[in-house]
């Protein structure tokens, strides 16, 4: 690791793990698996420096050495696994609380799957305790730097109450979008019209969410990182 260099640590916990069979937790980890695939094809610009490392059943890190595109990361994993998984009855499919921590590594723990341990980790761990009197939020972000905790707080638990509306419709146009594709192309690998990808990014907020991503990556990018 680079020393005073900052760090991007994504812990992410599965919500509703508990209550998978077997046959859909492999589902699961197949579909996490890919979501690292998809970070690195798709925001090379993150620099994903891990590999997939299920530290606990139900949890799992990814990280970066490149924390100004840690939201888009973030966004981009929750609405892989909604759009890609869709279980038993439920209006939309698998979901994960994330908890981004921004900060130094000092070094990784040896053992079967080495766990970052510093700054960044740290923060990244507590925020993820934090989700336990906060039933509702499912990303939250702690950083070095308190004019950016306070500014996106808020606007965090807004974008929560948009995602977690997501249908799996909406969230795999979304994807789309987060991926680079243009309206066009998402409609043809999708099997509908251009309108009706326009009107799914619409209700999914895919234009809000775009402003809230470039003004974090601006924020951040001031830093000192």
């Amino acid at each position: 690791m680079q020393k005073n260099k900052k760090y991007a640590i994504l812990t992410c916990d599965i919500v509703g793990y508990t209550k998978l069979d077997l046959s859909n937790r492999d589902s699961l980890f197949s579909a996490l698996k890919s979501v690292f695939l998809c970070i690195k094809r798709e925001l090379p610009r993150a620099d994903i420096i891990s590999d997939y490392n299920s530290f606990r059943g139900d949890s799992f890190q990814i990280v970066l050495s490149n924390p100004v595109y840690s939201l888009r990361s973030a966004i981009v994993t929750r609405a892989h696994l909604i759009s890609n998984l869709k279980r038993k009855k439920q209006k939309a499919g698998f979901d994960t609380r994330i908890a981004i921590g921004i900060g130094d590594i000092d070094y990784y723990i040896d053992g079967p799957s080495p766990i970052p341990d510093g700054e960044g980790p740290r923060l990244s761990g507590r925020l993820l305790d934090d989700f336990k009197g906060k039933k509702n939020r499912r990303l939250l972000i702690k950083t070095p730097w308190d004019d950016i905790n306070n500014e996106f707080d808020a606007p965090l638990a807004l974008l929560d109450a948009l995602i977690n509306k997501w249908t799996v419709e909406q969230a795999r146009a979304i994807l789309g979008v987060l991926q680079g594709s243009t309206q066009d192309k998402i409609a043809a690998e999708l099997g509908i019209s251009q309108p009706s990808v326009l009107n799914r990014l619409k209700l999914g907020g895919s234009w809000a969410i775009e402003i809230l991503c470039k003004r974090f990556e601006t924020a951040v990018q001031q830093k000192d990182l």
